[in-house]
């Protein structure tokens, strides 16, 4: 039986040529989309877990720099035989940081601890509130008065200047930096006279005293000769106070006379050598390698780095007394 005779089949069209290149066009573009996507997708996991790994590892890195910028010094009982290194730098001033309340107590804890044989006074100072110094010498003599074997020596790293000195001079050694000075015994009051300036801006205080001696000069206005007397007095028995508590102090040390002592000037470490102010020349090191030799120093310190750097509260009132109030260095 014979095939019947078909009639052949058309040829392709252009147009159905075009939709099977366009149809295989699609299908290459979804597949090459579907891989960039996975690429994608997996490059996006990569970029996140470097980041969430790269600031994780800086939140750590922050909160250990943090507590260790924040964390204040431990101070508990030494183990071995040590010195207590304790430092005063700086003015010594009301709310600073070498003030009485920061100082005393780290003189209180050393003192008490049976393993510190030596509580060492680390002075750097030009001085300042007498009474922060009397604050201070006062913790020394009840340190040295419930432990009569408490040794308590300064060393003085560049200066040791008035109310520093009368800290200094209370312990019972003074070591020198051969490079240091030492001296400014005596009293001086402070304060600025602002009156002119407020004068050419129309500013005038009114003053109205019970007294005529009440409250004392102003900087917003002259001092008046009254006043000027009395702030001349009151300078010369505070300076007198301070020579006499430095001859009890030194005693026969002193090698030179009343007035000589009393000229308010500064001496190098030579001179204060020569004149007994101090008892030797020598850097800390000196000590380890000499009268402590084997004694472990620890450093007292109950502020944290934070504390000391950004005291803004010691700023303020230091920079706010000395504008308006007068200062007795």
């Amino acid at each position: 039986m014979t095939e019947p005779n078909l009639p052949p089949s058309p040829p392709p069209t252009d147009s159905t040529t075009a939709i099977a290149q366009a149809a295989l066009a699609l299908k290459g573009a979804a597949e090459e989309f579907q891989k960039k996507t996975k690429r994608d997708a997996i490059w996006t996991k990569v970029k996140r877990t470097v980041i969430v790994a790269f600031f994780a590892t800086c939140l750590i890195g922050y909160w250990a720099s943090l507590y260790k910028f924040t964390a204040t010094g431990k101070m508990g009982n030494q183990p071995v035989p040590s010195v207590a290194v304790i430092n005063l730098h700086g003015e010594m001033e009301t709310g600073a940081l070498n003030d009485a309340d920061h100082v005393n107590p780290l003189i209180e804890k050393a003192c008490n601890d049976p393993n510190v044989k030596t509580i060492l006074l680390d002075i750097n100072s030009p001085g300042g509130s007498p009474t922060e110094a009397e604050r201070i010498v006062s913790e020394i003599h009840l340190c040295k008065a419930a432990h009569k074997d408490k040794v308590i020596d300064s060393m003085v790293e560049s200066m040791a200047a008035s109310a520093a000195y009368m800290v200094a001079m209370h312990t019972d050694r003074i070591y020198a930096n051969r490079y240091a000075v030492v001296g400014s015994i005596g009293a001086l009051i402070t304060y600025f006279d602002a009156s002119d300036l407020a004068h050419r801006l129309g500013v005038t205080q009114e003053i109205f005293r019970s007294m005529p001696l009440k409250g004392g000069p102003s900087m917003w206005t002259k001092t008046s000769p009254e006043d000027a007397a009395i702030n001349d007095e009151m300078v010369k028995a505070m300076g007198t106070a301070f020579l006499n508590d430095v001859i009890k102090c030194r005693g026969a040390k002193l090698k030179v006379d009343r007035a000589t002592l009393f000229s308010g000037r500064i001496w190098t470490s030579d001179q204060a050598l020569a004149m007994g102010l101090i008892d030797q020349q020598g850097v800390i090191e000196d000590l380890k390698q000499g009268s402590m030799k084997g004694l472990k120093f620890v450093t007292y310190d109950n502020r944290s780095p934070a504390q000391k750097l950004f005291n803004s509260e010691v700023l303020i009132h230091s920079v706010m007394s000395a504008l308006t109030t007068p200062q007795i260095r």
